[in-house]
């Protein structure tokens, strides 16, 4: 009798996984490009973004006005964002999200800051500001004393490179580059390889775009509509 059990919970594991196997080969995907365009909402992690399969407005409780234009801007000034996930009630940290997107455009949370991810594809590339900490002296601005108490807090443009594929982010220069080409193209990091430092370091986005164009990364479309 146990056995019989065993293996009637065995049939039921396989066909399940079978079924849900299909299920997600069923959903239709996309090559992301510059023209896609992402749903609108909170993206709570990357998964979300893979599946383009955000958070809506219209599950986001907030005083904030559904209608108005700067509603995801506003919103994530917010220390927490609380939403609605069938049928219930959840409270996230707004520095926990993974970004958002608004009109179609896709944000991503970097330390502070929302950046705008200014390129879809495998490799996308984003500008963020980072808080920088510098010490200086009351009595002289151009004075400079690490051992100073005072400091002010400044804000550096610094330059990004979001892996489609894995969701994990690197800076934006050449030994970035030659790490993903290596690991993805190998035709192209033995082509870029040749390039001298100065045409490397010159040519850094028109080999994103190269690369973009011989490499695709796609992204999920959901059947049901936010």
């Amino acid at each position: 009798m146990r056995i019989k059990l065993t293996i009637f919970l065995l049939i039921f594991v396989f066909f399940r996984s079978s079924a849900q196997l299909d299920s997600l080969n069923a959903v239709d995907s996309v090559p992301l490009s510059g023209n896609f365009h992402f749903k609108d909402g909170i993206f709570l992690n990357f998964k979300q973004v893979k599946t383009n399969n955000p958070i809506s407005r219209k599950n986001i409780l907030t005083d904030i006005p559904k209608w108005d234009i700067n509603f995801y801007s506003k919103l994530v000034e917010r220390k927490t964002i609380t939403f609605f996930v069938n049928g219930r009630k959840h409270t996230v940290s707004t520095k926990d999200i993974w970004g958002y997107s608004d009109n179609g455009v896709l944000y991503i949370h970097w330390k502070d800051d929302f950046a705008k991810i200014a390129n879809k594809g495998a490799l996308c590339y984003f500008m963020a500001t980072e808080r920088t900490r510098n010490f200086y002296s009351p009595y002289d601005y151009w004075y400079y004393d690490p051992y100073m108490i005072n400091n002010q807090n400044d804000r550096e443009v610094r330059n990004f490179i979001l892996d489609f594929n894995t969701g994990k982010i690197y800076q934006f220069n050449v030994k970035s580059l030659l790490s993903l080409f290596k690991k993805y193209d190998l035709q192209l990091y033995q082509e870029y390889s040749k390039l001298r430092p100065r045409k490397r370091r010159k040519l850094m986005f028109f080999y994103i775009r190269k690369f973009n164009q011989r490499n695709k990364s796609y992204i999920y479309q959901p059947n049901s509509n936010n």
